[in-house]
């Protein structure tokens, strides 16, 4: 199990940002940050995150609007923080899918115990939908949930696998027992503004391998074939 539950902050003020992860990180989040939309796009596609706290900004390029972008990649829970007290504003927010609001000024203490909840709300429904996966592909001790872009092991305990390193492994199963070069492989995970390099294909097979506990100097899962690529182990799955 993990010690710490990951929490990104999206905040355009560099002052307000760094107070909340300051009160955050006493409560033993760890923390991950953006001024921006573009930026927390590319840390919601590397990294896996539990929980989201946005203050939505035009100019930042992360207005409601963004919040649609955001559920695409994601479905844990999306904390709005806004300094308006208007209820129609509210209303609106509310049907951008966003789960909750916390008006500023905030209580730190009030705001972590919302935050814990949320949280513990969101790991039954990640066990939920981890039994609903128990007739699904398996390798290994793993159990593989599509719909949540995530494998767990079999005491419903998630790997923690980004969206990235989840895309990688999926196609790698798929095309089990073949050599996938890194050039393939980046096709799988790249988009529009970002094409992965070679070593940033390595550097999450690396990561993937760590995760699934295979190991890192002989791995039996994720094999290296010299001079072609990665091939993922077919008797691994059953």
């Amino acid at each position: 199990m993990k010690s710490f539950n990951t929490i990104l902050i999206i905040e355009h003020n560099k002052t307000e940002r760094s107070n909340l992860r300051n009160a955050l990180e006493c409560h033993n989040f760890l923390v991950l940050e953006s001024a921006n939309g573009n930026r927390s796009l590319e840390i919601l596609n590397q990294h896996n995150v539990d929980i989201i706290l946005l203050n939505p900004n035009a100019s930042a390029g992360c207005d409601l609007d963004y919040i649609l972008e955001i559920k695409k990649l994601t479905e844990v829970p999306l904390i709005v923080l806004s300094s308006n007290q208007c209820q129609k504003k509210a209303l609106k927010i509310y049907d951008y899918s966003a789960d909750d609001i916390v008006q500023k000024p905030y209580n730190t203490r009030v705001l972590n115990a919302k935050l814990q909840c949320y949280l513990r709300r969101n790991n039954y429904d990640s066990h939920v939908e981890y039994q609903k996966c128990e007739t699904k592909l398996k390798f290994s001790k793993w159990i593989i949930c599509p719909t949540k872009f995530q494998i767990f092991d079999t005491h419903g305990t998630s790997a923690n696998l980004s969206i990235q390193e989840f895309h990688i492994l999926e196609f790698m199963i798929n095309h089990a027992n073949r050599a996938i070069n890194r050039d393939e492989l980046s096709e799988v995970i790249r988009k529009e503004n970002y094409i992965p390099s070679p070593r940033a294909i390595d550097v999450k097979i690396t990561r993937i391998r760590k995760k699934i506990n295979d190991d890192a100097v002989n791995p039996s899962i994720i094999q290296t074939i010299r001079g072609a690529g990665y091939l993922f182990n077919k008797d691994a799955i059953f």
